[in-house]
């Protein structure tokens, strides 16, 4: 039996909402307070109301927004009348939540969803706005901060087993407000931003027909979640990949579809292939693509990995230097190269800006360019060779510092094809319609520069020498069509004093060598001997050892790398 002060308070309450359902406003805030006072014991004292006491909250939320609306309209940066009400509700239900039974968390997180979704939807206008743009127009309004509040707070509260069907609830109330709820999706996904990626990548591609569907709202609220939690998006691709890509054909064209519409997921989506790019995966990939829909037949899908691959700021330059060992296996792959570099072409001669060209002049995708120019891959080491190429047209240096590096290259693991040697004549030859003849002396200067500052960098240092040499010879013999754009042996002639230089290094290293030998050191003008101990053998005579305790100066005057003839040899062939 209800007891008398709450029946009173029921009757107190039925009537008073009554009078709003109606359209007669309360007398004054006083009223206002003592109505919300009653409602909230009701809610606790008398679980049968909580319906009729959400709605009433439902009313007050409202008329909350729309004089928010009213303001921002008016540019009126005065604070709502209900804020004061809204607050007390708010504070309220927060001690619901925090210390009562754990069952009010999915009552009013519940209850808070629906009730956004409405107001949104309610209040929307005819072309939706940015996630961000409406973040900052909601979230100015007390009324609606408070909601979300309470439902990041409910979703905090939550058991495990009960996640899975809030993340459910904020979906559903997602598809059936959307666009104008993704917002709201955004936001509170970041409370299980793995969980919400991996549904909502699984939900869309059970919806996904291939026929000009709509992925707007999804790629919006995917975007926005990723850029704070990429690692959770990449992990969600993964298991879509390895979990639907054999049952459901459409895998592949769905995220496709996702990536065409933004950066984010398609930089991901790239460095998820970059380490899942299995024969196992490329061929159920390739018997699959004969029941993907005809916008997303083979021609098609080149075009659309294409213009991925030209918008991605990362990964990109390694995806495009995988293609070329994939090739002979997959024809796919090497007409896709075909198509990149064609139109990184028109991007150069255009001048447009095009992040591939740009990432490819910082780390680590120069060193894989640069490693790509040593491989004995034919395919590969023309593809880094095409690039660099074409980025040089925009950064000279860039060729300048390749060559550099090519010259120090060497292809003594790789057989005697000397791929580094044809990539370095290629490079010197200068990019194609150039009209200016290739600055190469930088080039040189840099790499003897490095052969001075380093002079124990042997190996390095032997094939700066070797491939001079052999570039000389080639030019000589008039070999080459691509050296006959520049003279390297004026250019060497130009720099005969780093020459000589290097010259007198390698004679200083040669004859520091020869002194070791000998059991003496050169330092300066001094000789210098180690300190020698006389020891007694077992037959009684005695031998001489170095016991190690010689001056510092003696021991630091050695050079690690052993310097050879051949090097002063080449030095002078030059």
């Amino acid at each position: 039996m209800i007891k008398q002060p709450v029946l009173a308070e029921l009757q107190y309450f039925v009537s008073s909402v009554s009078l709003l359902y109606k359209g007669v406003p309360l007398k004054d805030s006083a009223a206002a307070t003592a109505l919300v006072k009653c409602a909230l014991h009701l809610l606790e004292d008398l679980p049968s109301t909580r319906d009729a006491v959400f709605e009433y909250f439902s009313l007050v939320f409202n008329g909350a927004v729309k004089s928010y609306l009213g303001n921002v309209e008016k540019n009126n940066p005065d604070a709502s009348a209900e804020d004061d009400t809204i607050q007390e509700i708010h504070e309220a239900l927060e001690r619901l939540v925090t210390n009562g039974p754990p069952a009010w968390s999915p009552l009013i997180s519940s209850w808070s969803l629906r009730l956004l979704g409405e107001i949104c939807d309610k209040n929307s206008r005819r072309r939706p706005l940015d996630i961000r743009t409406s973040c900052n127009l909601w979230l100015g309004c007390q009324a609606i901060r408070c909601l979300v509040g309470l439902t990041a707070l409910c979703f905090s509260k939550l058991e495990e087993a009960e996640v899975d069907n809030c993340i459910a609830g904020l979906l559903n109330t997602f598809a059936q407000y959307s666009p104008y709820f993704d917002w709201v999706v955004a936001r509170l996904g970041g409370c299980f931003p793995a969980r919400v990626i991996a549904r909502m990548l699984g939900c869309g591609l059970k919806r996904f027909t291939g026929e000009y569907d709509q992925v707007d709202s999804e790629v919006e609220v995917l975007s926005y979640l990723a850029a704070a939690n990429e690692e959770h998006l990449r992990r969600a691709l993964r298991d879509i990949i390895e979990r639907e890509a054999a049952g459901n054909k459409l895998t592949v064209p769905y995220l496709l579809h996702l990536s065409k519409n933004s950066e984010v997921l398609a930089q991901s989506l790239a460095a998820v292939f970059l380490e899942h790019h299995t024969d196992a995966h490329l061929q159920l990939f390739r018997s699959q693509c004969k029941f993907w829909p005809a916008n997303y037949n083979i021609t098609n899908v080149v075009h659309i990995v294409t213009g991925l691959l030209l918008k991605v700021k990362k990964h990109s330059i390694p995806v495009l230097l995988t293609l070329p060992r994939l090739a002979d296996r997959y024809p796919w792959c090497q007409e896709l190269l075909e198509m990149l570099f064609v139109e990184l072409e028109t991007l150069v001669l255009e001048k447009r800006s095009c992040p591939l060209l740009d990432d490819a002049t910082k780390e680590p995708a120069k060193e894989l360019l640069w490693r790509a120019c040593l491989s004995d891959c034919a395919l590969l080491q023309q593809s880094g060779v095409r690039l660099i190429l074409l980025v040089s047209l925009r950064s000279a240096h860039f060729l300048q510092q390749s060559i550099a590096q090519l010259l120090a290259g060497s292809s003594g693991e790789l057989g005697s094809g000397k791929p580094h040697l044809n990539a370095l004549v290629r490079l010197l030859g200068g990019p194609h319609g150039s009209a200016e003849l290739p600055k190469i002396k930088p080039s040189f200067e840099i790499a003897l520069e490095r052969m001075l500052l380093n002079p124990t960098r042997g190996g390095e240092n032997y094939w700066v020498l070797r491939n001079l040499v052999e570039i000389v010879k080639l030019e000589r013999d008039s070999f080459n069509v691509h050296l006959k754009k520049t003279n390297c042996v004026v250019v060497l002639q130009e720099l005969l004093g780093k020459l000589l230089a290097i010259w007198e290094m390698l004679m200083n290293q040669q004859k520091n060598t020869l002194l070791q030998r000998q059991g003496t050191f050169s330092f300066g003008n001094a000789v210098i001997k180690p300190e020698i101990k006389r020891i007694k053998r077992e037959d009684g005579g005695t031998e001489q050892i170095d016991t190690g305790e010689g001056t510092s100066r003696s021991r630091t005057s050695q050079i690690a790398t052993p310097v050879t003839f051949d090097q002063i040899h080449m030095l002078a062939k030059l």
